[in-house]
């Protein structure tokens, strides 16, 4: 999948770039590609963790608040 976003920038007097313009329908698309990548994140966190025997069993973490 290949996403392009158009930006407008706007500049100081310098000329340099200090914030960004988005489209709406862009703006929303971004948010949900980097949900998704903190979500994948996540993800690969935890088959590392299973890979490495780290994970407790459910059984465990039931007793942690005793």
């Amino acid at each position: 999948m290949h996403t392009m976003f158009h930006e407008k920038f706007v500049t100081n007097r310098n000329g340099k770039r200090t914030a960004v313009i988005l489209d709406i329908k862009e703006y929303t698309k971004m948010l949900s590609l980097l949900e998704e990548a903190r979500i994948l994140k996540i993800v690969q966190e935890g088959e590392k963790e299973y890979h490495e025997h780290k994970l407790k069993p459910i059984r465990s973490l039931s007793e942690l608040g005793k």
